[in-house]
């Protein structure tokens, strides 16, 4: 896995590219000259263990098939006060529904993703503290 940062030119943004040519803007804090022209990094790190857990998620729901037809997953991290400001704690909220999916089933998801199948929370997991929530959205 490879990716590569360009600097804008312009306050603290660089623009993120990966190997299959996709790009995003990543800016810093405005006491950087950032500018809100994207995330910050630590912002990025809270995108990768959401994404990373919505992605096994959805694989074990399927796997169950049952279908994930809504999904919304908010992440709330405190940091440390202190430099380095390290996540301390980390809490996922997630909203899923759809056909067939039981509490049961989505539950058994986060929990397999948080504990045994996402690298991301497997990375920061030793220092801070994952924890999730579900709430099963009904289909109409």
């Amino acid at each position: 896995m490879d990716i590569q940062l360009v600097y804008t030119g312009e306050g603290a943004a660089f623009t993120a590219h990966n190997a299959e040519g996709n790009e995003l803007i990543l800016d810093g804090s405005p006491d950087l000259g950032g500018q809100g022209k994207g995330p910050r990094p630590m912002e990025m790190v809270l995108f990768g263990l959401a994404g990373c857990m919505a992605m096994d998620v959805l694989h074990i729901i399927r796997k169950a098939r049952a279908e994930l037809a809504q999904a919304k997953i908010t992440a709330k991290a405190e940091r440390a006060q202190s430099i380095p400001a390290v996540f301390e704690r980390i809490h996922l909220s997630f909203e899923l529904g759809g056909e067939g999916l039981t509490e049961k089933t989505a539950q058994r998801a986060i929990d397999l993703s948080l504990e045994r199948y996402c690298s991301v929370a497997h990375m920061l997991s030793p220092k801070v503290e994952i924890t999730a929530d579900l709430n099963l959205l009904t289909t109409d």
